[in-house]
């Protein structure tokens, strides 16, 4: 008698349970690597928001340092000057209270000088690395000063001959068009991770394509990024803490930075922390 082997054949539910198989597993891995990636972003940002921080203070003290040594403070570099060139990261100090030379613009504020000049961080003059005029985006940080306060006469003595009440009227706001202050001297603003209108290190301004107005108010320039100086009062925005994400940078508000009155370079109180 011959007995027939039976052979046992794929079945379509055995071929069903495997693929099943092979896609939860795909979708496990994806989860994983998704939980790894969102990890490793958290720490970057936690890292740029250190870096930020690092670079605000050594700024911050800079400044002080060099009204120390000088009873003003610096006029803005040229932010058009490459890193490369000689005169990167130099103040123009020639004549006080004529930043003009130095300064990549100007624009008015509301005090009796009625001027701010603005331009990039003046690292060579304060003694800083070049490294330092940038923020973790790879952008010049804007520098904004009350052209009385690069007067030396003003700044000379106890809060200078007009007194601590008697200010930069340079107003800074947040992100919603709050007064945070509005008796500033000193600004040094990040242009966040879209770096809208900053100025990179080729001396070639940023075109993010932005069309906020609190962005294009504070690089005094359009949505294409062309210089638009502020013909009324400057107020510089920013936010409060450093953005985790922008999904849209055209729109989103992602600058950040620091904000000095008098009393600080008297009695080294930071403001805008």
């Amino acid at each position: 008698m011959a007995f027939k082997r039976k052979y046992r054949s794929a079945s379509s539910d055995s071929a069903g349970f495997t693929l099943v198989e092979l896609v939860v597993s795909m979708m496990i891995v994806a989860l994983m690597l998704g939980g790894i990636m969102t990890i490793e972003n958290q720490r970057f940002r936690v890292a740029q928001r250190d870096e930020l921080a690092r670079k605000f203070d050594a700024i911050g003290a800079a400044l002080y340092n060099y009204r120390l040594r000088n009873n003003k403070l610096p006029c803005p570099g040229d932010a058009s000057k490459a890193r490369t060139s000689s005169q990167f990261g130099l103040a123009a100090d020639a004549a006080e209270g004529a930043c003009n030379a130095g300064a990549t613009y100007s624009s008015n504020i509301n005090n009796s000088d009625n001027t701010v000049f603005g331009g990039n961080v003046p690292v060579r003059s304060l003694g800083l690395p070049d490294d330092m005029a940038y923020d973790p985006w790879g952008n010049a940080f804007t520098y904004y000063v009350a052209k009385k306060a690069n007067i030396s006469t003003n700044l000379t003595g106890e809060y200078g001959t007009f007194g601590v009440a008697d200010d930069g009227k340079l107003e800074v706001q947040d992100e919603y068009g709050n007064t945070l202050s509005d008796n500033i001297f000193v600004v040094v603003l990040s242009h966040g991770p879209n770096g809208h209108g900053a100025y990179n290190v080729a001396g070639v301004r940023v075109n993010a394509g932005s069309t906020n107005t609190a962005e294009l108010e504070n690089c005094q320039c359009t949505a294409a990024a062309v210089a638009s100086p502020d013909a009324a009062v400057l107020n510089i925005r920013m936010q409060r803490t450093l953005p985790t994400s922008s999904t849209d940078f055209t729109k989103n508000f992602d600058d950040t930075g620091r904000f000095y009155n008098l009393a600080y370079f008297y009695t080294y109180t930071e403001k805008g922390k």
